[in-house]
């Protein structure tokens, strides 16, 4: 299609439609479902496009046919805001017998991996396979292609935190070029062995990604309208209570779920602030008995994440 016209066409339509006419008197119909729009890019003065478009229908016995194209736009030489346009018509018919035509006999497959910094990753094998003859009578037959990568941290490498490995494979076809992927991504972490010791609010802070099962960064934290990490990220402004405790006890519980071990005075601090969470809100006024007590265990449990006392601090952070 060209537009032959000396300014840019608006709202460019296209509706294909198969007609036919069965023998005797009578003059072409559209042939039910056999239809198709197609909405372009629109064309520049002396410009063409060029529009693929399949219809699948069932054919009428004895028919004859033709095929029908409306071309509309609405800015037309005196039809300005109305679709307007020519509308060619092509009469075709249909082979006298069944006929099969295999397009994309074969197919080539590559599949490659996004290593992240820090790692090496390798191939199990270097080659990637053709896929022959898809289509001939395979339609619906899966074809199944392992890989093997091999991920292995650089040497001297401190990478701790989950980092996303995405694997894409892409299928290109022989005859019409067409190209299919499909990707798939999945996260590694290494797990902190803490050997019983016990790591800082800071690291847990700084370190979201590897809080250890059981815990999530995105849990509500009771009654304070923030989740866990939000809290643990906000300044105790004006000497909070409420942010001093609950940094000290989201660390210790933290520790405690990665294997550290915990003493009496420890759970009794802990069962004490699970009751102040509770109750209060970081916002609420606190009585001086109640906020002693608060900065009272958030010392103990700071204590215990620093390793004074309980099992001892990590070496290393």
């Amino acid at each position: 299609m060209t537009n032959g016209g000396e300014i840019t066409t608006e709202n460019l339509k296209l509706v294909d439609q198969v007609e036919y006419k069965i023998p005797g008197p009578g003059q072409f119909g559209p042939l039910p479902g056999a239809s198709q729009t197609i909405i372009p890019a629109q064309l520049g003065p002396g410009e063409t496009g060029t529009y693929n478009y399949e219809i699948t229908f069932d054919p009428v016995p004895g028919a004859t046919y033709r095929n029908t194209v409306k071309v509309t736009i609405t800015n037309h030489s005196g039809h300005l805001g109305k679709e307007f346009g020519p509308e060619p018509k092509a009469g075709f018919s249909l082979p006298s017998s069944p006929t099969t035509v295999y397009i994309d006999r074969t197919a080539s497959v590559v599949d490659e991996l996004t290593c992240p910094t820090g790692f090496t990753c390798t191939i199990a094998d270097s080659g990637y396979p053709e896929w022959n003859n898809i289509g001939e009578g395979k339609d619906d037959e899966p074809y199944t292609w392992t890989v093997t990568y091999t991920l292995t941290p650089d040497q001297g490498s401190t990478v701790c935190d989950k980092v996303e490995f995405k694997n894409t494979a892409t299928l290109t076809e022989s005859d019409t070029k067409q190209t299919r992927t499909a990707s798939a991504g999945v996260s590694w972490g290494c797990a902190i062995i803490s050997n019983g010791c016990t790591y800082t609010q800071g690291y847990w802070k700084n370190h979201p990604g590897m809080w250890p099962v059981g815990s999530s960064p995105e849990t509500p934290f009771f009654r304070s309208n923030q989740t866990w990490l939000q809290v643990l990220k906000t300044p105790p402004k004006g000497g909070n209570a409420y942010y001093i405790l609950a940094h000290q006890y989201i660390a210790a519980q933290l520790n405690i779920l990665n294997g550290a071990s915990s003493t009496d005075e420890v759970n009794t601090a802990i069962t004490w602030a699970e009751g102040f969470f509770n109750t209060y809100t970081p916002t609420s006024a606190l009585e001086k008995t109640i906020r002693n007590q608060a900065t009272s265990y958030a010392n103990l449990l700071d204590r215990y994440n620093n390793g004074d006392i309980g099992p001892g601090h990590c070496s290393t952070e």
